[in-house]
């Protein structure tokens, strides 16, 4: 059970972090836009 819980958790962070290009400029947008806003 924890295993399966622990690869399925494996399986998420792996996903998110290859993220396909479209995703990654959402994210840096997103990030561009929380530094302007510190400014």
């Amino acid at each position: 059970m924890v295993n399966s819980f622990g690869r399925r958790y494996l399986k998420t962070i792996i996903r998110y972090r290859f993220l396909p290009i479209g995703s990654n400029f959402l994210f840096a947008a997103l990030f561009n836009l929380s530094l302007t806003d510190r400014d």
